[in-house]
């Protein structure tokens, strides 16, 4: 059972994933017809509880109810932060996929690249960029074969910070596989650090290996 099933009532509906500190379900509210993802902490130990609460307050300190097409947004939070209620992404994340055509990987980079331009007008780094935190529509293969354009979607922005801040703020070091040279050797983020990652997701996309 859900650790925030108490907290907010509602159905859950099964697993969506699960990651290095956190799972994330499908949770239907009992009031209305609309359906969430709710992430929460893999387990009620102390030690998880807080790290999880640490980097869900976080997130939402950085994009916290924002409304763009081009990423995940944040609906609520519990009061101590022990779970984020996210908008539902219905497609996949792009790790689960394969080698994509090259028109497709075209499509998914260009809206990327927008999700990309909007955070940064923000004056927001994501700090970790990759395959795992990108959600396409479910209809994206059908879509980019008719070169219709659609919107991917960043999420979990846990490990970013705004560029007011100092790299202090962050709670993470991201993606050894994905970050920057300067982001592994000083701690640097920048928006040209977030531009680096995109370019290891394009070769990834093309060439169908990291």
């Amino acid at each position: 059972m859900p650790p925030p099933l108490t907290i907010l009532g509602g159905q859950f509906k099964g697993l969506l994933g699960r990651g290095g500190t956190a799972e994330v379900a499908r949770w239907s509210s009992d009031t209305s017809a609309r359906q969430f993802a709710c992430k929460y902490p893999l387990t009620d130990s102390p030690q998880d509880l807080d790290q999880f609460s640490k980097l869900a307050r976080r997130e939402w300190e950085i994009v916290g109810g924002w409304r763009f097409p081009g990423i995940v947004r944040l609906v609520s939070h519990g009061k101590d932060f022990e779970y984020l209620l996210m908008e539902l992404c219905e497609g996949p994340s792009l790790d689960s996929l394969s080698r994509i055509p090259p028109a497709s990987a075209l499509i998914i980079l260009s809206s990327i690249t927008a999700a990309l331009a909007a955070i940064h007008a923000r004056g927001i780094v994501h700090c970790d960029i990759k395959p795992h935190n990108i959600f396409l529509p479910a209809d994206w293969a059908t879509s980019s074969q008719g070169e219709k354009l659609f919107y991917s979607r960043l999420s979990d922005f846990s490990l970013g910070r705004l560029l007011t801040e100092p790299e202090s703020s962050r709670a993470g070091i991201g993606t050894v596989g994905y970050a920057a040279p300067e982001t592994i050797r000083d701690g640097v983020t920048s928006v040209q650090s977030d531009l680096f990652s995109l370019g290891v997701v394009a070769w990834q996309l093309f060439a169908g290996c990291h």
